[in-house]
């Protein structure tokens, strides 16, 4: 008998990490819901891939935000790939695989019209779906051409704060495809040593190894003396306040995340003045309401750059629906390399 399973909210966490006693396990021999609850334009799916992302961390306490808290005693949910099991929706087939924002259950009843049907024709991973090709992929392409655009060409420097992670492994990327020169922080030597050598980073540093920001900027001066015209933001704290100091008169900032302070931990940035002396612009942004403008561009670009192998994708794996959460917790605290994913089904076109 095959068991059926749901992650649900135990309790917040209000502040400092997510705890594994956070999440609830919960096991059964009967799946949370069947196709004789569906509705005309509705999907029954199961999950393939989970996928666990910053953003995440504040659904885990009552707050206010752009997007709702988790509820004690219901669902985690996150971005994930499913597979149809059945189908009312006149453009969806048993079989198909789709992605979208979905409860973590291992039966899951979705708006057909909600979710998008993947094309796949690389035949490529599904797990690329919630990474490079999904939210995160997009996260990158989007923001850099639709706020940096100018600066993406050759002779240009970009520092790309947290780049082996999901989002900044794939802006260094890119930016190396426009042939900047590309500056990354991580958090352990192996990732800055695979930032040079897997991804071709011009230069990078373990941050743990520059406790303070003056010493982030010294070695930021090190790397890239002429100054940087475009910082990556995924980090904040001490890496802003270097980045403030070491970017050109003129100089932009995408701020994609601020993973340091999600944890409840604050950190005073002095130097914001920065901001009006050296003339630098912020852009602050949500990847969901870029995706429509950019979308075409994305399905057309991103697949083929990891087809023909200038786009290489980097994923930490676990696999297990009892292993969700804890892939959440070592997200948090950066024990991946590249996108964090967890398996859950089936991939036919995984080797």
């Amino acid at each position: 008998m095959s068991e059926h399973y749901q992650i649900l909210l135990k309790e917040y966490a209000v502040s400092g990490p997510v705890k594994p006693e956070t999440f609830e396990i919960r096991k059964s021999s009967t799946p949370a819901h069947n196709a004789s609850e569906l509705k005309d334009n509705q999907i029954l799916a199961e999950p393939i891939y989970l996928s666990v992302d910053p953003y995440m961390r504040n659904r885990f306490r009552p707050s206010k935000s752009y997007i709702p808290s988790f509820t004690v005693g219901g669902p985690i949910g996150s971005y994930a790939v499913l597979k149809v099991l059945e189908s009312r929706h006149p453009n969806l087939a048993v079989g198909d695989f789709v992605s979208g924002l979905v409860d973590w259950k291992s039966a899951v009843i979705l708006d057909g019209d909600k979710v998008t049907k993947l094309q796949n024709v690389h035949k490529l991973s599904l797990s690329y779906y919630v990474g490079a090709l999904g939210m995160p992929g997009m996260t990158a392409y989007a923001s850099l051409h639709e706020f940096a655009e100018p600066l993406l060409v050759p002779g240009n420097t970009v520092f790309v704060s947290a780049a082996a992670g999901a989002v900044g492994q794939l802006v260094g990327q890119i930016c190396k495809l426009k042939g900047m020169k590309v500056i990354g922080s991580a958090g352990s030597d192996e990732k800055v040593e695979f930032l040079k050598t897997q991804l071709g980073f011009d230069g990078a540093f373990n941050y743990k190894n520059f406790p303070t920001a003056d010493d982030i900027l010294k070695e930021l001066l090190r790397l890239a003396p002429e100054g940087t015209d475009l910082y990556y933001e995924n980090v904040g704290g001490m890496h802003l306040h270097a980045a403030l100091n070491h970017l050109k008169v003129g100089g932009k900032i995408i701020a994609c995340g601020m993973i340091s302070g999600y944890d409840g931990d604050s950190y005073h940035v002095p130097n914001l003045s920065n901001i009006v002396g050296k003339q630098i612009s912020i852009h602050g942004f949500l990847v969901t309401p870029l995706t429509p403008k950019y979308k075409p561009a994305f399905a057309k670009d991103m697949p083929a750059w990891i087809a023909e192998g200038k786009v290489k994708v980097v994923e930490e794996i676990r696999e297990g629906w009892e292993n969700a959460g804890l892939a959440f917790i070592e997200m948090m605290s950066g024990k991946n390399l590249g996108k964090m994913v967890v398996k859950v089904g089936e991939d036919p076109n995984r080797k």
